[in-house]
């Protein structure tokens, strides 16, 4: 009998494309909850990819307008 314990594989392990490299804690009111919530179910999303999804055009905007690069955008074309 082996005493050797088998890894676990995980089938939810996203690739490295795709892995988040932190986390970021929000706190909101039960209203505004339930309304992003909806919001997302709307649009078939969860709520942390509809909220991830928001800040990021929100902030790709913000930081366009004001002529600073957008960090998580690639950029198009070039050489």
């Amino acid at each position: 009998m082996s005493t050797k314990k088998k890894k676990k594989r995980l089938a939810w392990r996203k690739s490295a494309a795709t892995r988040t490299a932190s986390a970021f804690l929000l706190r909101f009111t039960t209203s505004e909850k339930a309304a992003f919530v909806s919001a997302a179910d709307l649009c078939g999303l969860s709520l942390a990819a509809w909220v991830r999804e928001r800040l990021r055009k929100v902030a790709a905007k913000e930081l366009s307008d004001a002529g600073l690069p957008v960090p998580f955008l690639a950029p198009v074309g070039g050489s």
